[in-house]
């Protein structure tokens, strides 16, 4: 058979390998999602910052006019 003729590193390996390879790739996803909402959030209040000065902005328009 040719499990016998392969060494102990040679039949653990791949397999942990494929582990640590899919920790790793889970471990980036989490990471890419943290940043994701951060960015979101960021934006959401930059996107309501900028609703008031247009509101600001408007109301000053108004005065002048």
């Amino acid at each position: 058979m040719n499990v016998r003729r392969r060494s102990h590193y040679q039949l653990y390996h791949p397999p942990l390998l494929a582990q640590a390879n899919q920790i790793s790739t889970g471990n980036q996803v989490t990471c890419e999602w943290r940043v994701m909402y951060r960015e979101r959030a960021l934006f959401e209040e930059t996107k309501r910052r900028l609703g008031v000065d247009e509101k600001l902005f408007q109301q000053a328009k108004a005065q002048l006019t």
